[in-house]
């Protein structure tokens, strides 16, 4: 196994393995719409619970969904940080780490969901990542993560759904 610590360029059918500022992420493109079901799919998970987009900035996140003021007023509250807003039924969310956001900047905006199989614990390590999924082959280290999963708010419904 090899943990690339630099940024490049990844094809938008690649699921890869990457630090966040909060767990390890499994990550593919948002660029190609379905790619979400893939990692559903990895991580056998049911395919009617979604999946939240991880964006380098808000100009990416408008180009995929309808902003407004509420929207707005806790995007600058929280990001980038370890919240992710559901607005319009899609959840965002901007990391607070350097790396991933240069990562996201140049591969544009990814689905991403913590690096486990559902329902079981979140793996530690990018080396304990590549043991549950030995199939894929991109690991990036781009700093520490806390641990604790993003706390997730409904914009929508004005609701906390996971504190």
């Amino acid at each position: 196994m090899v943990i690339k610590t630099t940024v490049d360029k990844i094809s938008s059918d690649e699921i890869v393995v990457f630090t966040t500022d909060t767990v390890l992420g499994l990550a593919i493109s948002a660029k190609i719409e379905d790619n979400w079901k893939k990692l559903a799919i990895l991580k056998k998970r049911n395919i009617d619970k979604k999946i939240i987009i991880l964006a380098a900035d808000i100009e990416d996140i408008k180009k995929i969904t309808k902003w407004n003021n509420e929207a707005q007023r806790l995007s600058d509250l929280y990001w980038p940080g370890a919240v992710s807003l559901i607005i319009n039924g899609i959840g965002f969310r901007i990391p607070n780490q350097k790396k991933l956001l240069e990562f996201l900047k140049i591969n544009g905006p990814m689905f991403a969901t913590s690096a486990n199989i559902s329902d079981q614990p979140v793996a530690q390590t990018l080396e304990e990542t590549s043991l549950i999924f030995p199939q894929i082959n991109s690991f990036y280290y781009f700093g520490k993560h806390s641990g604790k999963a993003s706390k997730i708010i409904d914009v929508d419904n004005n609701k906390i759904l996971r504190n």
